[in-house]
């Protein structure tokens, strides 16, 4: 065969070698961070892979081990019947998943005064979905399944912890209803058993709660006259009814994640952590100061969030005009790569006795840092054929988040002395997914892509771009000081961006507004510090000035000498 027919051969084959999803498990013996699972994506970028397929987890034994892999243009990758083994190349829109022996999750349970009403689209109480809800999830979570594409059976061992939080009842009110709990498939039923009689006597304290405040809250109006400040639309009597009747933004929606944070902080280290909360999605937005102090904590450390909502979506006739928060809870899943569900019922469950990967195992064991805010929350969301006792109304006139036109601008550009490796693990640590990589094989160079959900309907877009290419020479051991040039870009609203860049020509009178522009500058300024710190910290090993010390030191010449006019230290010029 000539030289030019064996080079047709392999432009034909290396296609079919690229993979379009590669399933990668993790052993917990290590402590397997979000860069080094970076590292190993962009270090196996663009090349091809031997890997051997296995079956069960006692055939792994390297840090990280591919255990299956599916491909882009045909159903199965060609195996080789000596070694059991196949050939794969990672591109750059390979999806990677990553799995780990061993996680620890954490259920919180929102047990506030609204789970008490009806729903009419689904005829029951919010309340006796809970359980229910409860009861699917960690049916689904427990067992077993095959690894797609595969015949591996993935049975990792996981660690649980129920958490019943009532807002009204104080810190002191045991509320964790399970603790340290290793799920199996076996002990499902015992468990559940056990969490329904907790529940039952919640659903008493929950009663008795509610009665005594709402006895209290009508005796405050009355004697505070709350009532007729209100038809008087006095300032006195509006901050009378608020202080009553408004619960803070910590109460309803951040105590539930912190809780959770605390639970997983009792549970085994070097295993994936992820938050539950089924709720029925009636909660309230956070200050900016309290939503960013919350996800930083989960980012730092790599916890997703996940929802769960009871009931049904808005109508028309919601029950005292309770109406789920439905953007806050994909908001909060996808900034923390988590999922949302927006109903348990519109869920295609498997068969109970069934191996194949299910929605909750995708949602909740399977992680991935190239998860984008487009696809986060839906990729675990599979909507039921069956559209019984179900009916929505669209009213064309309201303005939703879905419906605002979004623009992009570029913020800052400039270029940072900085190996591309120091400055991706320092982005990925503060919660950037990667969006996107453009590799140039003429120019040896390389686009990466980062996103990071800042705020809600809001994305901050990190663009690095540097060489050389990831696949090939991803550490640079020489002694040259390797730069990246890199574009902050704000990806928003058009009300948004009109507020942070023309705030000094109009003042702004929201104090909403100019919380949230703040906050945002303030971001921005975190962010160039710390890239500034980063590039010290890089450089230093590299100019021998700064870590050598001068002979004058060593021979014993003070740093700092004392004026005889001054008693404050003077800096030694020689």
């Amino acid at each position: 065969m000539s030289s030019k027919e064996s080079s047709e051969v392999w432009e034909m084959e290396i296609p079919s070698l690229e993979a379009k999803e590669v399933y990668v498990v993790m052993q917990n013996n290590y402590r397997i961070s979000r860069n080094i699972r970076a590292q190993w994506f962009f270090k196996n970028l663009n090349k091809t892979l031997t890997f051997k397929w296995k079956t069960s987890q006692e055939e792994c034994s390297e840090e990280i081990e591919i255990i299956s892999a599916i491909p882009k243009l045909t159903d199965k990758f060609a195996v080789d019947p000596e070694t059991n083994s196949s050939v794969i190349k990672i591109v750059s829109d390979t999806k990677i998943h990553f799995l780990s022996t061993q996680y620890r999750l954490t259920f919180c349970l929102d047990l506030s005064n609204s789970i008490s009403t009806v729903d009419i689209q689904h005829d029951d109480i919010l309340y006796e979905e809970i359980f229910l809800s409860l009861e699917q999830s960690l049916t689904s979570v427990s067992r077993p399944f095959i690894v797609p594409g595969s015949n591996y059976c993935f049975s990792p061992q996981i660690y649980i912890t129920v958490i019943a939080h009532i807002p009204n009842c104080s810190s002191t009110v045991p509320q964790a209803l399970i603790q340290g709990w290793i799920l199996t498939p076996a002990n499902v039923p015992t468990l559940l058993s056990y969490l329904r009689k907790k529940l039952e006597q919640m659903c008493k304290l929950v009663e008795k709660v509610s009665s005594v405040v709402s006895d209290e809250q009508i005796q405050f109006m009355m004697s505070h006259d709350a009532t007729g400040a209100v038809l008087d639309s006095t300032i006195e009597g509006n901050k009378m009814i608020k202080k009553v009747l408004d619960l803070s933004a910590d109460i309803s929606t951040l105590k539930l994640i912190r809780y959770g944070i605390l639970a997983l902080q009792l549970l085994p280290e070097n295993s994936s952590a992820g938050i539950v909360v089924i709720t029925d999605g009636i909660l309230n937005f956070p200050t900016c100061k309290s939503l960013d102090t919350i996800l930083t904590q989960l980012r730092n450390s790599t916890i997703s969030c996940s929802f769960i909502q009871l009931g049904s979506t808005f109508h028309s006739f919601s029950c005292f005009g309770r109406v789920p928060y439905k953007e806050l809870m994909e908001f909060f899943a996808t900034a923390t790569c988590g999922a949302y569900f927006p109903s348990r019922k519109n869920l295609v469950e498997s068969r109970l006795n069934s191996t194949e990967i299910s929605s909750f195992h995708k949602a909740l064991l399977l992680w991935s840092f190239q998860k984008t805010s487009t696809s986060c929350f839906l990729e675990a969301y599979e909507p039921s054929p069956t559209t019984e006792n179900y009916w929505h109304v669209e009213n064309p006139h309201f303005y939703t988040v879905a419906h605002q036109s979004r623009v992009k601008k570029k913020h800052t550009e400039g270029t940072w002395k900085v190996s591309l490796e120091n400055l991706l693990s320092c982005r990925l640590r503060e919660g950037y997914s990667v969006k996107s990589v453009l590799i140039d094989e003429a120019k040896n160079t390389q686009e990466i892509r980062l996103v990071l959900p800042w705020m809600l309907s809001t994305n901050i877009e990190y663009l690095i771009t540097s060489g050389p290419i990831p696949g090939r020479h991803w550490k640079n051991n020489s002694s040259e000081l390797s730069s990246c040039h890199f574009e902050i870009i704000v990806d928003g609203c058009y009300e948004f961006l009109h507020d942070v860049t023309c705030s000094d020509k109009k003042p702004i009178r929201s104090v909403y507004r100019k919380t949230v522009i703040t906050q945002f500058w303030s971001y921005i300024k975190n962010l160039s510090n710390t890239d500034q710190i980063l590039t010290q910290l890089h450089s230093f090993a590299l100019n021998p000035m700064y870590y050598t010390i001068p002979e004058s030191i060593k021979n014993g010449v003070p740093l700092f000498y004392f004026s005889t006019s001054s008693s404050v230290p003077i800096l030694q010029s020689t």
